[in-house]
C-alpha cells in the first residue's frame, strides 16, 4: 500500500476547512452573499467533512491491516465529536431556512456550531499529523 494514499484523508479535510471558512466570512461579513450560494457550499461543507470524516477511518483500518498506526483514540474521539456538532449545526441551518420569522438566538447557535467545528478540525491536524509524520 503506497503511503501516498495516506494523504488522500488530510487534503480532503484541509479542502473542507477552506470552503467552511469561506462559507462563514461570506455570510458573517454578508460579502458576496447569498442564501442559495450559502446554502449549496454549507452543504459540501457537510459532506467533505462527513466524507472525510469517514476515508480516515477506512484508511486508519487499512494502517492498522498492514501494522501502521495512524490512530490514536484522542483523534477518534475528537472526530465523533466534532461530527455530533456538525450534524447540530446542519439541523440548526435546516430549522432557520424552514423558519418564516427568523430566532436569533437559534442563528447565533447556528454559527457557533459551524465555527466550534472550523476549529475543531485545526485541532484535529495537530492531533492526527504526528502518527501521520511517523508513516512518512
Amino acid at each position: 500500500m503506497p503511503n501516498e494514499l495516506f494523504f488522500i484523508h488530510p487534503l480532503g479535510q484541509a479542502v473542507a476547512f477552506l470552503v467552511g471558512v469561506f462559507n462563514l466570512i461570506s455570510a458573517w461579513k454578508r460579502w458576496c452573499f447569498s442564501l442559495t450560494a450559502h446554502l449549496n457550499v454549507g452543504v459540501m461543507f457537510y459532506a467533505l467533512i462527513l466524507i472525510g470524516s469517514g476515508v480516515g477511518l477506512v484508511l486508519a483500518r487499512l494502517g492498522l491491516r498492514n501494522n501502521i498506526n495512524l490512530d490514536s483514540p484522542l483523534h477518534s474521539m475528537a472526530a465523533a465529536v466534532l461530527v455530533a456538532v456538525i450534524v447540530c449545526g446542519a439541523i440548526t441551518g435546516f430549522i432557520l431556512l424552514n423558519k418564516k420569522k427568523s430566532n436569533n438566538s437559534l442563528l447565533v447557535v447556528h454559527r457557533y456550531c459551524n465555527f466550534a467545528v472550523l476549529c475543531m478540525v485545526i485541532v484535529q491536524f495537530i492531533i492526527g499529523i504526528g502518527p501521520l509524520a511517523a508513516v512518512m
